[in-house]
C-alpha cells in the first residue's frame, strides 16, 4: 500500500461479510531530498478465495460500466459537480466517467496502475434507512457489493463483481496478476486475462492487520497477524513472527523492508534476516512510507509531518497547521517526485519536506505510473445513494485534474 494507502482500518471495519468473492517496481530516481538529505505471481493455491472457495462473478464485456442494478434512491445519474476545477474529461481515449456497478455507502476505494492501464477496487456497503437502523432494508442490501474494474485508455469495464463480500489492499505485479486481500485470504492473486483468482496465503484472525508491497514481478512483502511474509519466485515464506506492534504501512526493495508502526520504525534487511527497530527514529504514529532507495526513504505520520531517512539519520519537516484531518494516509513517488494524500488533501512534497497542496477533496487512494500520470479515487458521500455511487476517478496530468 503501500502507505496507509491502498487501506484505512477505520473505514473498512464495516465491510466484512459472510460470503467470499465470486468469479465471473522498477528502480526510482532520487527523491526531492536525496541531493540535499536533511533538507527538511502466481503462486500455488486453490481456485477460490477464502475457505468457501467462492470467487468473483464475471463482469460485463468491454465498454463502460453503467451500473447493473436498480438505483437505491436519489438521482439516477451522477452529475458530479465538485468545488474544485476540472479539465476536459477523459484519459487517453476514455471519455465516459467511471460508474460503479454497485451502490451504497462507499467503504473503501483502491486504485493501482501499471503499463496495461488503471485498476480500481470499490467496496460499497448497504445504507441503513430510517426505521431500519441499524440494519439495512432489502433494497440497499441488494445494491451493495465489491467490484474490480479496469481501464486501458479506451473505457471502463467491470472485470469482476461480488454482491456481498469484502476485498481490500489492491496491489499488483507489472503486467502480471493483481494482489488483493480478503478476510479469509491475505494474498489472493487475480489473473486479469482469465478473470480467475486463487488464494495463495490464508488469512489469520483479524483481516484488517494487513499490508502489502510489490517490489518486482517475482518479489513482494506482506504483513498480517501471522507476521512478515516474503513472496519470492512463486512461494510465500514467513520471515518473522510476533511483530512488536501494529504495522500501518511498508515499503521494500531488493535489499531492505521498512515498516511504519504505531510507535516505531522497523527494518528487515536481507543480509541480517531479522526485524529490528531503526535507531534514533523520531517518536510518532507512522501511517505511510515510500522510498526511492534504501538510503532515501520518506515516512508520514498521523500529525501530517513528513520525515526523511538517509540511511544514517532522520530529518523532519514541519507539522502543518490549521488543516482538518492532517494525517498522511499515503505516499507515492516516481522519478524523484513524491506525492502525498491526507483524508481531504492531495499534493506534492517540496524539497524542504513541506506540503504543496494541489487538491482539496476526500482522497481515498492514489497511484501512478509517472509524475504526469497519476490516478486518484475520490469519495463524495452526497452521491452514495445515486445510480453510480459516491466513488469517482480522477486523472492528474501533473498540472490539471480530469474526471475519467
Amino acid at each position: 500500500m503501500r502507505g496507509d494507502g491502498k487501506f484505512q482500518k477505520a473505514v473498512l471495519i464495516g465491510i466484512v461479510a459472510a460470503s467470499g468473492l465470486r468469479c465471473g517496481s522498477a528502480e526510482q530516481n532520487a527523491s526531492p531530498s536525496s541531493a540535499q538529505a536533511g533538507a527538511a505471481v502466481a503462486g500455488a493455491g486453490s481456485a477460490g478465495l477464502g475457505s468457501g472457495g467462492a470467487v468473483f462473478t464475471t463482469g460485463g464485456a468491454s465498454g463502460s460500466a453503467t451500473g447493473g442494478r436498480a438505483p437505491v434512491g436519489g438521482s439516477s445519474t451522477n452529475e458530479w459537480m465538485p468545488d474544485f476545477p476540472l479539465g476536459e474529461p477523459g484519459w487517453k481515449q476514455s471519455r465516459e466517467p467511471f460508474c460503479d456497478l454497485n451502490r451504497g455507502r462507499l467503504q473503501a476505494a483502491e486504485v493501482w496502475a501499471d503499463s496495461r492501464g488503471v485498476f480500481t477496487l470499490m467496496n460499497q456497503s448497504c445504507i441503513p434507512v430510517g426505521a431500519d437502523l441499524p440494519s439495512c432494508p432489502l433494497a440497499t442490501l441488494a445494491a451493495e457489493g465489491v467490484s474490480l474494474n479496469f481501464n486501458d485508455g479506451t473505457g471502463w469495464r467491470v472485470l469482476m463483481d461480488a454482491e456481498t463480500s469484502a476485498a481490500f489492499d489492491l496491489n499488483g505485479f507489472d503486467r502480471g496478476p493483481l494482489l488483493v486481500g480478503q478476510p479469509a485470504c491475505s494474498a489472493a492473486l487475480v489473473d486479469v486475462g482469465s478473470k480467475t483468482t486463487r488464494c495463495t496465503l490464508p488469512a489469520t484472525d483479524d483481516p484488517f492487520e494487513h499490508r502489502s508491497f510489490v517490489v518486482s514481478e517475482s518479489l513482494a512483502y506482506l504483513v498480517d497477524q501471522a507476521g512478515l511474509h516474503e513472496y519470492r519466485a512463486g512461494v510465500w515464506s514467513l520471515l518473522t513472527e510476533a511483530l512488536p506492534e501494529a504495522i500501518n504501512a511498508l515499503w521494500a526493495n531488493e535489499q531492505v523492508v521498512y515498516l511504519a508502526g504505531e510507535y516505531q520504525l522497523y527494518s528487515w534487511e536481507q543480509n541480517g534476516a531479522e526485524l529490528s527497530a531503526v535507531p534514533n527514529a523520531p517518536a510518532a504514529r507512522y501511517t505511510a512510507v515510500w522510498g526511492f532507495a534504501s538510503d532515501d526513504v520518506w515516512f508520514g505520520n498521523s500529525a501530517g509531518q513528513l520525515t526523511h531517512y538517509d540511511g544514517q539519520s532522520f530529518s523532519r519537516g514541519p507539522i502543518p497547521k490549521g488543516i482538518e484531518y492532517p494525517g498522511i494516509t499515503a505516499l507515492w513517488g516516481h522519478s524523484g517526485e513524491l506525492f502525498f494524500s491526507m483524508m481531504k488533501r492531495f499534493g506534492r512534497v517540496t524539497r524542504a519536506g513541506e506540503h504543496e497542496t494541489v487538491l482539496n477533496a476526500e482522497v481515498r487512494d492514489f497511484w501512478g505510473t509517472s509524475p504526469t500520470d497519476l490516478f486518484l479515487a475520490v469519495g463524495d458521500s452526497a452521491f452514495d445513494d445515486t445510480a453510480c455511487g459516491g466513488g469517482f476517478l480522477l486523472y492528474f496530468d501533473g498540472s490539471e485534474f480530469h474526471r475519467f
